[in-house]
């Protein structure tokens, strides 16, 4: 994906580029995501895009053991969590962090409309 796609599907999907309109769901795995996020975050600084970064921490760590179980690594699923919010730091930009102490999905849900689920403390950085 280069930054120049990216930067038209920022545009194509929030045209008049509304805060809280458009939300980015990355899936690199623990071992791309430093590297690949930053490229990302500012391809979409540079165009002035509005853009709220989650990190699916599930996608990209799957492990198929001996048996053709697929697994995840827990230490895997925080670690890029924890590489999301460094790379977040970093690029100077802010991202939703839930407080809560496992990662959890945010998802909208029928109780409790969009966003985080209700009961769930979020900050910003």
């Amino acid at each position: 994906m280069s930054a120049e796609w990216l930067q038209e599907l920022a545009q194509a999907l929030n045209p008049q580029n509304q805060p809280g309109r458009l939300t980015f769901i990355h899936r690199f795995g623990i071992k791309d995501v430093e590297q690949r996020l930053p490229e990302m975050i500012e391809a979409v600084r540079a165009s002035g895009a509005q853009v709220l970064w989650i990190c699916d921490p599930m996608h990209g760590n799957t492990e198929t053991t001996a048996g053709g179980i697929k697994t995840r690594r827990f230490d895997n699923i925080l670690g890029k969590s924890r590489r999301h919010f460094a790379s977040m730091k970093r690029s100077a930009r802010r991202s939703a962090e839930c407080t809560s102490n496992s990662p959890a999905k945010m998802s909208p849900s029928a109780s409790a409309g969009p966003g985080p689920q209700r009961g769930r403390s979020c900050a910003r950085l």
